[in-house]
């Protein structure tokens, strides 16, 4: 795993075909006076295993880095006790999730979210644009450390 901070985690899976893609970000410390870099390191599953894991950096992404920031967009589901009336069914469609850490308003109490759904819901497209803008910049060689 890449050094320093890890901020958050995605992914896009496929219910019945058993793959899906994983993606890990965070953040690099720097010296004083210079700015921090995010870290992308994205990690393939086949059938339950990983196929592959590439990475990419900021710097040789920006659009990646853009992309990111819209996070706080999006919008958080309600809670809702689970209807015993209503079955939900998902075939061979996406299933989209975020882990990242959260704070509530009133005390600053610091938690791990995680949320999940499938598509068209703001996560689905918020980590469906993160994937199209990671795409051209996965290479194999791992950043450096420090």
């Amino acid at each position: 795993m890449p050094p320093d901070s890890e901020d958050a985690t995605f992914s896009l899976s496929s219910a019945l075909r058993r793959t899906g893609v994983v993606v890990r970000t965070g953040f690099r410390s720097a010296g004083p006076g210079q700015a921090s870099s995010q870290w992308f390191e994205r990690e393939e599953r086949r059938h339950g295993r990983r196929s592959t894991l590439s990475w990419t950096t900021d710097k040789d992404c920006p659009a990646a880095a853009s992309a990111y920031r819209s996070i706080d967009a999006i919008e958080l589901p309600r809670l809702t006790s689970p209807n015993p009336e209503v079955i939900t069914v998902m075939a061979d469609g996406s299933w989209y999730t975020l882990e990242r850490d959260a704070y509530y308003e009133t005390d600053g109490v610091v938690g791990r979210i995680r949320l999940g759904s499938n598509v068209g819901t703001s996560l689905a497209l918020w980590v469906d644009s993160m994937m199209a803008a990671l795409q051209p910049c996965w290479t194999q060689k791992r950043p450096p450390s420090g």
